[in-house]
C-alpha cells in the first residue's frame, strides 16, 4: 500500500480540497470513489471549509499574540500592559492660541472654556488642561483641547479594599484626566521607582476594552514591595474630571471665541490662532501604539527624560557620587530661551574646583547619550558658564552687648557666609536674601542687619571673539534708570566698534518695546564723562536686553576683546540654572550704633 501524505503547505479552499482528494485517491479503503460527483465531494467541501477556517483562526490568534502583528484593539491593551504603557482611548484634537496684550500676570484658569467654529459655522467646544499665566507683556501661549462634554469632579466608587476605581468610558481623552483625593489633586504615575514613596500621592492608569481603571497602590502589597504611593483613608472621596472626544470632526479649526469676562482686559485685547486644530481621534492609533510601547519600556536603562540622562551620566561617569546635582547639569531644548525642540542639553563639571572638563570626557557623555536617548532627540554640550556674584551687605552693631570690634564682626560675617555658599564649583547653586541674613545675624547678637541692605551684582567675562556674544541670565534682571553708571547692563571697557579702545555697553530701560527689549548703547567715558557712541546722528545700538527673561545680545564686531559685563538682578535670591555656575564674594560693612 502506498504512503498516502497530505500537502498542509496550502491553505487556499481548492488547495486543501485537492490534497484531500489525492491522499484519500492513494489509499486502499476508498480507491475507487468517484469524488466529484457522489456525496462524498460534498463531505470533502464540509472538511476543507472546516479547515480553512480553523487555518484562518489559528493565523488570527498568533497575529494577536504579538505587538508587531496585533490588529484589534483589545489585543494591543493586552500587550501592551506587561511594557508599562497605557493604551489611549479617544484623543482630542488640539490647538494652539495666543494671547497679546491682555495685561500683565493674569491668570487663566484650568477647564476654561472657548468655543471653536469652523467654515461650515459649525461650533465645538474646547477647553484649556492647564492653567496658564500671562507674562509681563501680557502675552501668554496656551494649548485647547476639544472635548464634546466635559464631567468636572465626578464621584467615582473605590472597591472594597480602596485600591481602583473604574470609569466606564473610552473616548475619554487621559491628557485631560484629573484625579482628586478628598480635594488635592494627585498625580498620575507610568512606573515604580526609588522616587514614589509611601506619602506620595500618585496613581496609575490602566486600560480595559470598556474603559479605564485609577489605580492606587498604597493598600497593595505583597509583604516585599512596599511604600510606593500613598493609601487612601478609610472614607476618602476620589473625584475625576476629564474631556471627552468628538474625534476627528474637531480638527482644522482656527476660530476661536471665550468670555473674558473677570480675567483679561478686553478693550486691549489681541489673540491670534497659532496652530489650527487637529489629531482628533475616536481610536487609539495603532501603529502608534506599536511604535511607542516598546519605546516605553526600553527607557528602562534609556534617556527619556532628563533625570534618565542625569541617571545614566552618573552611572557611567560619576560612579558613587551622592549627589550628582552639583557636577553635571541636564536641561531639554523646550526649557532654553528660545526653546529648542529636538534637544537636549548637558553640561559637566571637573574636579579640583575647575569648572572646565576635559574633551574625552565630554565626547564619552555624548556618545553614551546617543546611544540610549530616543530617537529624533539628540543631545549637545553647553559649557559651563561662570556668574561671579558679589553681595554687598551694609549693618550696624551695639557695641555694648558685645566685645568685638566691627572689623572683627565683618570678618567673621564674611567668613560664615563663604563658609555657607563658597567652596567648589556646582551647578544648581541658590542663594537667597533670607539665609544671607540669617547667617550673618548668627554670628553675634549685637547685629542689626536689614533685608533693604543687602544687594548684589553679577560680572560675567567674556573671551576675545568678533561674534554675537549671547547670555542667558537665567533669572530677571533689574531695570534700573538714573546715570549710566547705576545702570543694571554695563559692560567693563575693551576694543571694539570703529577700531574705539575704551568701549563699553550700557543699558536704556526707558526704550523698551512691546515685547520687552532694550537697546544697548556704545559709551565711552572722555575727560570725565560718558558720552555716547553715534553715527548720523544717532546712537549706535550695540544689542539688546530682554530684563524679564533675563537675556542679553551684544552684535557682532561690537566689543572685539575680552571683556566683564556687570548685571544687576532683580532680586539677591539667585538660583544658578542650567549651565551657570555660580561663585559668591561677599562685601560686609558693620558700624557700630549711634
Amino acid at each position: 500500500m502506498a504512503n498516502p501524505q497530505l500537502n498542509i503547505g496550502n491553505l487556499d479552499f481548492s488547495d486543501i480540497k485537492k490534497s484531500l482528494k489525492t491522499y484519500l485517491s492513494n489509499q486502499d479503503t476508498l480507491k475507487d470513489y468517484d469524488y466529484e460527483g457522489s456525496v462524498i465531494s460534498t463531505l470533502l467541501d464540509l472538511l476543507s471549509y472546516n479547515t480553512m477556517y480553523y487555518a484562518f483562526y489559528s493565523n488570527m490568534i498568533a497575529n494577536e499574540m504579538f505587538l508587531d502583528s496585533a490588529q484589534k484593539i483589545s489585543s494591543l491593551i493586552s500587550l501592551a500592559k506587561p511594557l508599562g504603557y497605557v493604551v489611549p482611548g479617544a484623543t482630542s484634537a488640539r490647538a494652539v492660541y495666543q494671547i497679546l496684550f491682555g495685561g500683565g500676570n493674569i491668570t487663566i484658569p484650568r477647564f476654561h472654556k472657548f468655543i471653536g467654529t469652523d467654515e461650515n459655522g459649525r461650533s465645538y467646544n474646547f477647553y484649556t488642561i492647564n492653567e496658564a499665566q500671562t507674562d509681563g507683556t501680557g502675552n501668554a501661549e496656551i494649548e485647547l483641547y476639544e472635548g464634546s462634554n466635559f464631567y468636572d469632579g465626578v464621584q467615582v466608587t473605590l472597591n472594597e479594599d480602596r485600591t481602583r476605581a473604574f470609569i466606564s468610558r473610552t473616548d475619554i481623552d487621559i491628557r485631560t484626566l484629573v484625579v482628586n483625593v478628598d480635594g488635592d489633586e494627585w498625580q498620575l504615575s507610568s512606573n515604580v521607582n526609588d522616587q514614589i514613596n509611601s506619602e506620595s500621592e500618585v496613581y496609575f492608569l490602566e486600560r480595559t476594552d470598556a474603559g479605564f481603571y485609577i489605580i492606587f497602590s498604597g493598600n497593595i502589597s505583597d509583604g516585599i514591595n512596599v511604600g510606593y504611593g500613598k493609601p487612601l483613608p478609610e472614607n476618602a472621596i476620589v473625584t475625576v474630571s476629564y474631556l471627552t472626544s468628538s474625534g476627528t470632526v474637531g480638527n482644522g479649526i482656527n476660530s476661536f471665541t471665550t468670555d473674558w469676562t473677570d480675567i483679561l482686559d478686553t478693550e486691549a485685547l489681541i489673540t491670534r490662532t497659532v496652530v489650527a486644530s487637529g489629531g482628533g481621534s475616536l481610536e487609539p492609533d495603532i501603529d502608534a501604539v506599536k511604535f511607542f510601547a516598546p519605546k516605553w519600556f526600553s527607557s528602562q536603562d534609556r534617556v527619556v527624560t532628563k533625570n534618565d540622562a542625569i541617571a545614566i551620566l552618573t552611572k557611567e561617569l560619576l560612579p558613587g557620587l551622592d549627589d550628582s546635582d552639583t557636577k553635571l547639569s541636564v536641561w531639554g531644548g523646550e526649557e532654553n530661551d528660545p526653546p529648542y525642540y529636538g534637544r537636549f542639553f548637558v553640561s559637566l563639571l571637573g574636579d579640583n574646583e575647575s569648572e572646565e572638563i576635559d574633551g574625552e570626557t565630554i565626547v564619552t557623555a555624548l556618545n553614551v547619550l546617543k546611544q540610549k536617548c530616543v530617537v529624533t532627540v539628540l543631545p549637545e554640550y553647553v559649557g559651563p558658564n561662570l556668574s561671579t556674584m558679589i553681595v554687598r551687605m551694609n549693618g550696624t552693631s551695639n557695641q555694648s552687648r558685645t566685645n568685638k570690634s566691627p572689623s572683627v564682626l565683618q570678618a567673621e560675617i564674611a567668613t560664615a557666609l563663604n563658609s555657607e555658599f563658597g567652596g567648589s564649583y556646582r551647578f544648581n547653586k541658590e542663594i537667597t536674601s533670607f539665609d544671607i541674613q540669617r547667617i550673618a545675624l548668627s554670628v553675634d547678637p549685637s547685629l542689626n542687619i536689614e533685608p533693604s541692605s543687602i544687594s548684589s551684582t553679577h560680572e560675567i567675562n567674556f573671551s576675545l571673539s568678533q561674534n554675537i556674544r549671547y547670555f542667558s541670565f537665567k533669572n530677571p534682571i533689574k531695570i534700573q534708570t538714573g546715570t549710566i553708571n547705576s545702570r543694571s547692563v554695563q559692560s567693563t571697557p575693551t576694543l571694539g566698534y570703529l577700531g574705539y579702545t575704551d568701549l563699553q555697553v550700557v543699558d536704556s530701560p526707558t526704550n523698551i518695546d512691546s515685547s520687552g527689549w532694550a537697546p544697548l548703547y556704545l559709551v565711552r567715558y572722555v575727560n570725565g564723562s560718558y558720552t555716547y557712541v553715534t553715527e548720523n546722528a544717532r546712537n549706535v545700538i550695540a544689542g539688546r536686553v530682554n530684563y524679564e527673561r533675563g537675556l542679553v545680545e551684544i552684535y557682532a564686531g561690537m566689543m572685539i576683546q575680552p571683556f566683564t559685563l556687570k548685571l544687576v538682578p532683580q532680586n539677591v535670591t539667585f538660583r544658578a540654572k542650567q549651565e551657570l555656575i555660580l561663585n559668591p564674594t561677599f562685601q560686609v560693612s558693620i558700624t557700630a550704633e549711634a
